[in-house]
């Protein structure tokens, strides 16, 4: 359902960008960018308090970062973004193929893609994708603006990527336990607040390099768990 409504609000925002192509002034973006980082932190900070282990919270962010930065996930991902951008680009015009992987390298590469399908492949919760589906459309309008119709194409990214990840994450629901998949969906949620923060403008957080730690709670709970029983 999440990723269905994302790829059809990327459909609509390049719609609207065609429709009224250089006339939103980039202010207007920009407020309301932040007030949805302002959204995006408020989810984070409810969906981190349904920890019950907030050990596992920290353990988890601190080794995710550990991994991230080391493998610097962040710059990696920036640098081939920016490759496929080059790439594709020709001067003096746009394609379908520049617009198409400028409008995947937004909607698909980051840590709400990953939070939110995996909370609504874990929990059945699309709230974080829906959430991203409007800042999704907000932001196919403006760079429509400057690649043209092929921003929409990246729809079909949107759907594979996040469709991927939920059906993936739904096959693996049943074999974690309640415990862990709540502490995998409160690390992300810190993820989500970090997120919101850099839409406010408020932080730059290198997000994406804090990523593992999603995977940390599997190892950590029934490590932890054993250690007390």
């Amino acid at each position: 359902m999440g990723a269905v409504i994302d790829a059809i609000m990327v459909i609509i925002g390049t719609g609207i960008g065609l429709l009224f192509r250089q006339g939103i002034p980039d202010r207007v973006a920009d407020t309301v960018q932040s007030g949805l980082g302002l959204v995006a932190i408020i989810l984070g900070i409810h969906g981190a308090l349904a920890s019950s282990n907030p050990i596992i919270l920290v353990v988890s962010i601190a080794l995710g970062a550990v991994v991230g930065e080391s493998l610097g996930i962040d710059q990696s991902i920036n640098r081939a973004a920016v490759s496929l951008q080059t790439r594709f680009s020709k001067p003096g015009k746009t394609n379908l193929a520049e617009g198409f992987i400028a409008g995947t390298s937004l909607f698909c590469v980051g840590s709400l893609v990953i939070v939110g399908s995996l909370e609504n492949g874990l929990l059945g919760d699309p709230t974080t994708l829906l959430t991203k589906s409007v800042l999704d459309a907000i932001s196919a309008i403006f760079l429509t603006a400057s690649f043209g119709v092929g921003v929409g194409l990246a729809a079909i990214s949107v759907l594979v990527i996040e469709g991927g990840i939920i059906i993936f994450s739904r096959l693996l629901a049943p074999i974690l336990s309640e415990a862990v998949i709540t502490e995998i969906v409160a690390v992300g949620s810190l993820l989500l607040l970090a997120l919101g923060l850099n839409l406010s403008g408020a932080t730059k957080f290198r997000v994406m390099n804090y990523t593992p730690a999603i995977i940390f709670p599997v190892i950590l709970l029934p490590l932890l768990h054993a250690f007390f029983a």
